[in-house]
């Protein structure tokens, strides 16, 4: 089974401690939690749990075409991105693909279940993590079905300008090759819309959108992916199960898309907190933490301390991590830590400056 962030259950299993007492740093969720508007929304329609959704999820449809600009039929919601991503290489059924890594482990998971074989083009460390465009371009000669992306990516933190973005797509078209590209976290991201591959009209281009994290509904399972492609949009209406997407996650997505204050303030207040997270934990011996343009930051633990010793100790003062050893090319030396309130920050910063204590 994958690891992910965010299994305080796990841990209330395990440590028996209680999860409304863990201070959860391993899940990437905005720390301003769900929009008020939302939660008088979801309190008002309960009911609506008595009715079946609206098999076509017309209004959903109807509410994210008119912040993306774009055509209902090119929108698909789905229970979460995860859904999406294993539907499309499902539908897609490729050969081989090369994906972006670091990255997100289940697109791997996805390509293989859909009988594709997977290779990798590294970030390197000494830049930051940041694409080298020239170099991925080149590689895509070798021949490939499908580029995966994600963007901003996960768990470096990383952002891809769209027109960095759009260079790469049409290098891709040059050799005939899908791109699928995930952006959960591009919300976080200072004018998200006008940002998003959706903007690139491209049929060649597969965009994956997670409404969860940046919005606070882990626990509804919403997302959406958007495709130019008529072929691939047919197969997956057909594949599509009726109601993948229950009624109040639905109505949560007619709303929150338009919840404007709140998602200029969610921006203004992680932009400004992560600056300044950044710069506290810069300042502790041991860490090194590289760049982000979104809510976590990616950090390496000094190699004269242990990972596993350091987040069992976390866990004692009830703080959880994110252990990024499982991805591709990152060791058991990184680790991942979500942007939260700067309350939490501040405590967080503070049990690691007395653990990472040299003369220990």
């Amino acid at each position: 089974m994958i690891r992910h962030g965010g299994n305080i259950y796990e841990t209330q299993r395990n440590r028996g401690i209680p999860t409304d007492e863990l201070i959860d740093f391993s899940a990437n969720i905005n720390p301003l939690g769900m929009a008020p508007a939302l939660k008088d929304a979801l309190a008002d329609s309960f009911e609506a749990i008595l009715h079946y959704p609206d098999i076509e999820y017309f209004n959903l449809k109807q509410s994210i075409a008119s912040v993306y600009g774009i055509a209902p039929e090119f929108i698909f919601p789905g229970n979460g991105a995860g859904e999406l991503i294993f539907r499309y290489f499902r539908v897609l059924r490729p050969k081989k693909v090369l994906i972006v890594a670091p990255t997100f482990s289940e697109y791997e998971q996805a390509i293989r279940l859909a009988g594709g074989e997977v290779e990798y083009f590294q970030l390197q460390e000494d830049a930051d993590f940041n694409l080298d465009i020239a170099a991925l371009k080149l590689r895509l000669a070798d021949g490939f079905d499908v580029l995966v992306l994600c963007n901003p990516n996960n768990p470096t933190g990383s952002f891809l300008p769209l027109s960095q973005l759009g260079e790469i797509v049409e290098s891709s078209q040059h050799y005939g090759m899908q791109v699928m590209v995930d952006e959960s976290f591009i919300d976080f991201v200072c004018e998200a819309p006008q940002q998003s591959a959706v903007q690139l009209l491209s049929e060649n281009v597969f965009v994956v959108k997670s409404l969860t994290k940046f919005y606070a509904i882990p626990g509804l399972r919403l997302g959406f992916a958007v495709s130019f492609n008529t072929d691939v949009n047919e197969l997956l209406n057909y594949t599509r199960e009726p109601w993948n997407i229950n009624a109040l996650a639905a109505m949560a997505g007619e709303i929150i898309l338009h919840q404007t204050d709140y998602i200029r303030e969610s921006i203004r207040y992680v932009d400004a907190e992560r600056v300044r997270f950044v710069e506290d934990l810069k300042k502790i011996d041991g860490l090194t933490v590289y760049p982000s343009s979104v809510n976590f930051l990616l950090l390496r633990l000094d190699e004269r301390f242990d990972l596993c010793d350091m987040s069992e100790k976390l866990l004692q003062k009830k703080f959880l991590i994110r252990n990024a050893s499982n991805f591709e090319f990152l060791d058991s030396r990184y680790f991942r830590i979500a942007v939260r309130k700067r309350e939490e920050n501040i405590l967080l910063t503070q049990a690691l400056k007395e653990y990472l204590v040299i003369d220990k």
